[in-house]
């Protein structure tokens, strides 16, 4: 029998390796729930930390922005007051053209675009 090769010595190790990784992550999980390693992988996991801070940031603005329980709110406008009407409820005409009408120029759509 021929003596094993650099590579192939090189390879085996790896495979163990790989062997006792598995081995040990599965003596860590064993005795656990689905929900608890789904848990504990998450709030190990650096980017759905970020995510969720970013998440309950965003919800706090959305919740405390109209107030709640008695507390009223930091924002102006209420979800139930109802803005004013404009042009009737019709939608407004901002780059169609009417016949006869020439072709608009780019400051002309530029206004369209910027003023209210």
């Amino acid at each position: 029998m021929s003596q094993p090769t650099q590579e192939e010595e090189l390879l085996a190790q790896q495979a163990l390796a790989e062997a006792a990784a598995t081995h040990a992550s599965s003596e860590v999980t064993s005795g656990l729930s689905q929900g608890q390693i789904v848990r504990k992988r998450f709030f190990g996991h650096t980017g759905a930390l970020i995510g969720l801070a970013v998440f309950a940031v965003i919800f706090l603005l959305a919740f405390t922005s109209v107030g709640a329980f008695g507390i009223p709110g930091w924002w102006k406008y209420n979800h139930v007051d109802v803005s004013p009407l404009v042009n009737d409820g019709a939608p407004r005409r901002r780059f169609g053209r009417s016949p006869g009408e020439s072709t608009p120029s780019a400051r002309t759509v530029l206004d369209a675009i910027c003023l209210p």
